[in-house]
């Protein structure tokens, strides 16, 4: 039987504190994992030793934003009025720095999570039980 090599556009809702919700990709397609891995890359220079090596420019903050909007799909938050808000790259940059930090937890305990769950349970070392 043929295999099917496409990354279903599944969504999984984690769970954030006062009863916000997050709704996030389950995986990244090939396409979204590439852009997300250069993210972070803003140039590559020659190193200033004259060597053969060279120098990487990061920004750990377009990293950061990067991998919000890549996995956020929808949440719960609503503005000032009350008015239910889309994860757009504008609001996402709007966030306080408090909320902020419990998506990028949320997420990167999603990303474990999923990994796990790709690679299945790691084999025991011989003698130790399981």
């Amino acid at each position: 039987m043929a295999r099917s090599p496409f990354v279903p556009p599944e969504t999984v809702r984690l769970s954030l504190r006062e009863g916000d919700w997050l709704e996030v990709k389950k995986y990244l397609n090939h396409g979204e994992q590439k852009a997300l891995e250069g993210a972070g890359l803003v140039a590559v220079k020659p190193s200033s030793d004259s060597s053969d090596r060279a120098a990487f420019e990061l920004d750990f903050r377009r990293l950061g934003m990067a991998t919000l909007n890549a996995y956020i799909v929808d949440w719960s938050f609503v503005d000032a009025s009350g008015k239910p808000t889309k994860p757009t790259p504008e609001n996402i940059a709007a966030l306080d720095s408090e909320t902020a930090k419990e998506l990028d937890e949320a997420l990167a305990a999603h990303r474990k999570q999923m990994e796990s769950e790709k690679n299945g349970p790691k084999p025991s070392p011989a003698g130790e039980p399981r």
